[in-house]
């Protein structure tokens, strides 16, 4: 029986023609190594080429949701019900007084009088002119108070303003107690410039429109804050009298700025030319309401 004769190479006859054999032989191997790898490194390709393409789509059709549930509901009736604020419940700025109102016998409290934080005077005159503060004041529970020290002049062109500190509760009387003229007291004196003037004179309150504090370094006639109304008409002011405005308007928490001047109603001349050391020529009486 005869057979096909096998070729055989050569036997390598060097050490670089064995070492060419063997590298072939490596290279053989590695080459189907790497294919073995190949394959599956690429169906890992397939699935992302397949997320990468396909997730643009999946994000717009969720936004697309996202707009249609939006707009559905933004344009939904809301199903509160209408409401009148004027039919809201009114609060109360105190607490308590429901009950005080409600027992037949309540406590008594002294009444609290409320000094004026600052006291100036503006000239028609010379409107633009700024008077000079009260440089002297005595420390009280309220804080720092004017003293008097200054005279207190009223004549037709100047006038006074005299702002309280804030009430903390409303039925106010406004208080103007004037020395008498012959008192030697040094705590508390009064004096006149001429015998001319030591007549009965009458003199207007007014309260500002302001429900802030004035700048005294500032105030003037043309910087004043104009008349709001005219609390009380004082008649038959004169050295050792004293006048009450009785209940005036003073709302909760509310600060007080007030103008004597001369009453163009009064009769003969208007001059009031006085020093009160003790600081309480004006003051408000605040009282208890029930």
């Amino acid at each position: 029986m005869f057979s096909r004769s096998t070729k055989y190479e050569a036997l390598a006859q060097d050490d670089s023609a064995q070492s060419s054999r063997e590298a072939l032989i490596v290279d053989d191997s590695e080459t189907s190594s790497r294919t073995g790898k190949w394959v599956k490194r690429s169906l890992y390709d397939v699935v992302l080429d397949s997320i990468l393409r396909y997730s643009p789509l999946v994000i717009g059709v969720a936004t697309l949701c996202n707009l249609f549930l939006l707009l559905f509901f933004s344009n939904r009736p809301l199903s509160t019900k209408e409401y009148n604020v004027h039919e809201l419940e009114q609060r109360s700025v105190y607490i308590g007084f429901d009950k005080l109102y409600s027992k037949p016998t309540n406590a008594t409290y002294e009444p609290i009088t409320n000094y004026p934080l600052m006291v100036s005077s503006v000239s028609s005159k010379e409107p633009q002119k700024v008077f000079p503060l009260w440089d002297y004041r005595k420390l009280s529970s309220l804080g720092y108070l004017p003293l008097a020290e200054n005279p207190m002049r009223l004549t037709p062109d100047v006038i006074r303003s005299i702002p309280s500190a804030r009430l903390r509760y409303g039925k106010c009387t406004l208080v103007l107690d004037i020395p008498e003229s012959n008192s030697t007291d040094t705590q508390d004196t009064a004096s006149d410039s001429s015998s001319s003037h030591s007549e009965s004179i009458t003199l207007d309150v007014y309260s500002l429109d302001t429900t802030q504090k004035l700048d005294f370094r500032q105030l003037s006639w043309s910087t004043k804050p104009k008349r709001l109304t005219r609390v009380a008409k004082l008649e038959s002011v004169s050295y050792g009298s004293k006048k009450e405005v009785v209940n005036f308007p003073c709302a909760s928490t509310s600060y007080q700025t007030f103008e004597f001047a001369c009453s163009e109603e009064g009769d003969g001349d208007c001059y009031v030319d006085m020093i009160h050391l003790s600081g309480d020529v004006v003051h408000i009486i605040q009282s208890q309401t029930i």
